[in-house]
C-alpha cells in the first residue's frame, strides 16, 4: 500500500499555525526536518507518541468503526454520553489527568470530542492538569433550532455543570460539515450563543474553538479496503476559496468567523490532517479516520505532542 505523505512531512512547520481571536502570537513551529525529528523523538521518550501504532485497515471491523476512535472513552467510563443520559440534569464529565490540579481544561461538543480525547489526555498528563470532557454524540456544539429535546436540555444544563469544575480553559470542538452560506451564518450565530452561555457561567475561564476535522464521502477504512491500489482517492482534496455544502474550505472559513463572533481563540486543525490542500486517508503508518469523520485513537495519540504544545500556549496566552 503506497503512502503519499508521512507524519513528518505533514507536520513540518505546523506546530501551532493558529490565528488567535485574542491576538496572542503562537510559538514558532519546527523549521527543519532535523528539528522535527528531535521533537518527535522526545515525544516517544516521554510516552506521548507510543511506538508501533499501526491500525491496519484490514484488521478493522468496518461495521463498528467507533471502536477504533476515542468515542468509547465516555461509554467505558460511564460518564455522560448519548448511551448514558442518566446525568442529563447535571451532565457528568469524563475526568483524567491530575484530578487535584487547580488548572482544569474542559472539552465540550458532540461526538467530535471523542476524536480529541486521546490526544487531550496525553496533554493533561504531560502538563499535570485536570482534564474534563462532555461528549454528547449527535448534539451539535451550536445551539441550533430544531435540536431534539434531550440535546436542548443538555445545552441548558451544560454551563452549570462546567461551572462546578472551576475551569481555567474551556474548549468547544467543531464537528459539523458546511452548508450553504446562509446556513453557515446561522451556525456561527448559534455557536456564539453557546459560548456566551458558558462565558456567563464561568467568566474567568479562557475560551477556545477547536477547529473541525475534514469529513470524507466514504468511511476511511471502507474506502481503503475497496481501493487498496488507489488510496489517494480515499482522502479529501479541497480549495480554500471554494464554499458550499460539504466543502472543507468552507468549514475552515466558517470556523474562523465563528471564533471571532464567539470571542474565542481559534485553533485550526487542518494543518494536522492536510498538506497542500490534500487530506490523506493514511498518514505515516496510521489510518487517520475510523469512519467518515471521527479520528482513530491511534492517530489522535500521534498528535499528542502538538496538542500539548497548543494547550500550553492557550493556558499561557493573555486575553
Amino acid at each position: 500500500m503506497k503512502r503519499r505523505l508521512t507524519l513528518s512531512t505533514l507536520l513540518v512547520g505546523s506546530l501551532l499555525p493558529a490565528v488567535s481571536a485574542w491576538g496572542a502570537t503562537p510559538p514558532a513551529g519546527p523549521t527543519s526536518q532535523t528539528q522535527l525529528t528531535q521533537i518527535l523523538t522526545q515525544a516517544v521518550s516521554l510516552n506521548q507518541l507510543p511506538k508501533g501504532l499501526t491500525p491496519n485497515p484490514f484488521k478493522m471491523d468496518v461495521t463498528q468503526p467507533w471502536l477504533y476512535s476515542g468515542l468509547m472513552y465516555a461509554a467505558n467510563e460511564h460518564c455522560f454520553s448519548a448511551s448514558n443520559l442518566s446525568t442529563l440534569a447535571s451532565p457528568k464529565p469524563c475526568l483524567s489527568g491530575n484530578l487535584k490540579s487547580p488548572t482544569t481544561i474542559v472539552l465540550i461538543g458532540s461526538s467530535a470530542v471523542g476524536s480529541w480525547t486521546p490526544a487531550m489526555r496525553i496533554a493533561a498528563a504531560t502538563l499535570n492538569v485536570r482534564f474534563a470532557s462532555f461528549q454528547y454524540e449527535a448534539c451539535d456544539l451550536a445551539a441550533l433550532d430544531g435540536l431534539r429535546a434531550n440535546c436542548q436540555t443538555f445545552h441548558r444544563n451544560l454551563p452549570a455543570a462546567i461551572k462546578k469544575l472551576h475551569p481555567t480553559l474551556i474548549i468547544g470542538v467543531g464537528g459539523t460539515n458546511s452548508g450553504t452560506d446562509a446556513v453557515n451564518l446561522v451556525y456561527e450565530q448559534r455557536l456564539a450563543i453557546t459560548f456566551d452561555a458558558v462565558r456567563a457561567a464561568s467568566p474567568t475561564a479562557k475560551l477556545a474553538l477547536w477547529g473541525t476535522t475534514p469529513q470524507l464521502k466514504v468511511a476511511d477504512a471502507t474506502c481503503l479496503l475497496a481501493r487498496p491500489r488507489a488510496i489517494a482517492s480515499c482522502g479529501v482534496t479541497y480549495s480554500p476559496a471554494r464554499s458550499g455544502v460539504g466543502e472543507y474550505g468552507s468549514v475552515i472559513s466558517r470556523d474562523a468567523a465563528s471564533a471571532v463572533l464567539a470571542k474565542a481563540t481559534l485553533v485550526p486543525v487542518q494543518q494536522w490532517f492536510c498538506y497542500n490542500n490534500q487530506c490523506p486517508a493514511i498518514i505515516g503508518s496510521n489510518v487517520v479516520f475510523a469512519d467518515h469523520m471521527h479520528v482513530t485513537e491511534a492517530y489522535s495519540k500521534t498528535l499528542g505532542y502538538l496538542v500539548t504544545a497548543t494547550i500550553r500556549h492557550l493556558l499561557s496566552a493573555t486575553p
